[in-house]
């Protein structure tokens, strides 16, 4: 299961709100520190508004300074602050806004915006657990949300709550059938259960929208080789690499079925592949490893010619 989960986590998490935590941009407009001083939730709202995030903190400052029970300048003070890429004081700053939301008996929806954030710095962290505590707390109060659902799947699904994962991305399916990165994922958490005739299912569809969706056609050579269907899935695979050389889990997955068919010098070869395109996942080393111990044979290390850490 766990090798499974290495080699299949799912790699199109395009519902992700990363793009809320871009880097200030350089250069980015500002106005003085007397018209900061004057107005300051004003102005930092309009440094806000053209990316001088760093100018904006100061002004949301000036605000929190004057009036620490503010919770909207707290927001917005750790909206800058996550801009910025500080994302232990946004996160600080985000917290506070929900407690002083709550100690004000504030509505629910008050604190969506603050959870949003919240749930955007966890998802980049790989925390799903905090992640997706957040997102279902949203998801209570935004229930046609897709983005928010699609994530909240993705969170269940890496923290091995797989039959919630696939409850969540079946109801976003319902709202969205052709939603690609939500098949896409569901066959992999389908993967995970061994389940080989969903997954195969899920691929197939994500391939008959888009037909040279590589993901796709990977995780349908995975449904082979659970199947063991081996040669089948050496014969998709080897288009898939020849198609798109650079692909990490293209040759990844060739390795394992050159490995399953007990071609082990041919899968070292890919192994290596897979090494080089992507030297910090632990998954293809781990692989090559269990062969090289298995063969127990000085030649197979040398021509390896790959350290393993």
């Amino acid at each position: 299961m766990s090798n499974i989960k290495n080699k299949t986590k799912s790699v199109l998490s395009l519902l992700l709100y990363l793009a809320v935590l871009a880097p200030a941009t350089p250069g980015a407009m500002a106005l003085e520190l007397p018209s900061i001083t004057k107005k300051p939730f004003a102005a930092g709202d309009k440094l806000f508004a053209c990316g001088a995030f760093s100018e904006a903190a100061q002004a949301y400052q000036i605000c929190v300074d004057q009036n620490p029970e503010d919770a909207k300048a707290h927001l917005r003070l750790g909206k800058s602050f996550a801009r910025l890429g500080q994302e232990e004081t946004a996160l600080n700053e985000f917290f506070k806004t929900l407690f002083l939301n709550n100690s004000a008996s504030k509505m629910p929806e008050d604190n969506l915006e603050a959870r949003t954030e919240i749930a955007a710095i966890f998802l980049k962290r790989g925390d799903y657990d905090e992640a997706g505590g957040q997102l279902r707390q949203i998801l209570a109060l935004r229930p046609q949300d897709k983005e928010v659902r699609g994530n909240y799947a993705l969170c269940l699904q890496n923290c091995g709550f797989l039959d919630p994962a696939i409850e969540q991305f079946n109801l976003l399916l319902h709202q969205d059938p052709k939603n690609v990165t939500a098949l896409y994922n569901l066959g992999t958490v389908y993967l995970k259960k061994t389940d080989s005739q969903n997954a195969k299912t899920c691929f197939m569809k994500v391939v008959g929208i888009e037909p040279k969706n590589d993901l796709a056609f990977i995780g349908l050579a995975r449904t082979y080789l659970l199947d063991k269907h081996v040669k089948q899935a050496i014969a998709v695979l080897t288009k898939i690499v020849e198609r798109s050389p650079s692909n990490y889990f293209a040759n990844l997955a060739l390795a394992d079925a050159y490995k399953q068919a007990g071609s082990e010098d041919i899968a070292i070869e890919y192994y290596r592949k897979a090494i080089a395109l992507n030297p910090k996942d632990p998954a293809s080393k781990a692989a090559l490893l269990s062969i090289i111990e298995k063969s127990n044979t000085k030649s197979l290390v040398q021509n390896s010619k790959v350290e393993i850490k």
